[in-house]
Order: structure tokens, then C-alpha cells, then sequence
């Protein structure tokens, strides 16, 4: 499976991340537009792709079912090429704006987003694997630390630590199908 890179984008720092991401090496394609039925209110968000045109070559990339998704050719590339779908909420309150990152283009949207918000996703989350934590230590004199690990399954941490990136592998219920058949 693909893997993804979600943010949500800071309130604050929205409109300095559309105008970055205008003025990137990324190309603005197309924009679709979906409903979120909730109970009592009806929401709606447009999806934006920003993308980089690659190299052409036989190799298949992994996330091509994005591109199918915006009636985009596949591409196949040597290199993993960028490209970055901007969720925006169209509403008067325009603060759930979030960006999933393919290729190497997690760094135009990084300074951008929401420090805690990939934390407190991860908490509610039920880990089968960690992999790898890189744990920071300010006023220390090694501020960083990461460590890899086989088959272990607990985020531990001491007392003026905080983690700042997790790799785990995500227990997922039986009927999850958003990446079925990709």
C-alpha cells in the first residue's frame, strides 16, 4: 500500500499556503467538489490537485489512482514526481483546510500546518507495529533522538520528551475500503 502524508493546514497560515503552492514548480489541475452529509448540516469541500509533471518512463508510480480520480493521465517516472491535493472547507468558517502529500512534496506544505493535529490523529488510532519514533528533548544536550524497532507495539517517552514523528503500522477495521483495489 501507498503511503500518505496528511496535514491539516493552520488557520493562520492558510492563504500563505495557496500562495506558495501558486507559485511552486507545482501546476494547479483540476478542482472537484464533495458533499459531507452530516446530521444536521451539510458540508462541502473542494479538492484540489497541484501537481509537477515528471519524466516520462515505464515505472508505474504508486499513486495513480489519485490521478484517476481527477481524469489525469497515469504517470510513469523514473523519479517519484510531486504532487499535492488541498482539501479546502467552503463554508464561512474556512478552518478545516487539510493537504495530503505524494512524492517529495511534504516540505512545501510542512511549515504550513497544524503542529498538533497529527498527534491527536495518531492518538485515537490503534498501532500494530511502531516502527520507528524520533523523540525530541528541548533544553537538552541531545535534542533528538530516533529509534527503530521490530515487532513492538508501545509509544514510550520520559518526562520532557515529546515525540515529533511516528512511523506505525495502523490496525484498520475489516470494512476499510478507501484503498481497496489500489
Amino acid at each position: 500500500m501507498a503511503s500518505i502524508n496528511l496535514y491539516k493546514i493552520d488557520p493562520n497560515k492558510f492563504q500563505s499556503c495557496l500562495h506558495s503552492l501558486s507559485s511552486s514548480s507545482l501546476q494547479r489541475k483540476n478542482t472537484i467538489f464533495i458533499t459531507k452529509n452530516d446530521i444536521h448540516i451539510d458540508r462541502e469541500f473542494g479538492a484540489t490537485l497541484y501537481l509537477e509533471e515528471p519524466h516520462q518512463s515505464n515505472e508505474n508510480i504508486s499513486w495513480n489512482w489519485l490521478l484517476n480520480e481527477f481524469a489525469e493521465q497515469p504517470f510513469y517516472a523514473f523519479k517519484s514526481p510531486k504532487a499535492v491535493l488541498l482539501i479546502e472547507e467552503i463554508s464561512e468558517n474556512t478552518e478545516n483546510n487539510y493537504a495530503v502529500t505524494f512524492g517529495s512534496s511534504y516540505f512545501k506544505i510542512d511549515k504550513f500546518c497544524d503542529r498538533d493535529y497529527g498527534f491527536n490523529f495518531a492518538s485515537r488510532m490503534e498501532y500494530t507495529n511502531v516502527k520507528t519514533t524520533t523523540l525530541t528533548s528541548p533544553n537538552l544536550t541531545r535534542n533528538k533522538t530516533v529509534n527503530t524497532y521490530i515487532n513492538y507495539n508501545d509509544l514510550d517517552f520520559n518526562s520532557g520528551e515529546s515525540f515529533s514523528k511516528l512511523k506505525v503500522n495502523v490496525k484498520l477495521d475489516e470494512n476499510f475500503s478507501l484503498f481497496s483495489g489500489c
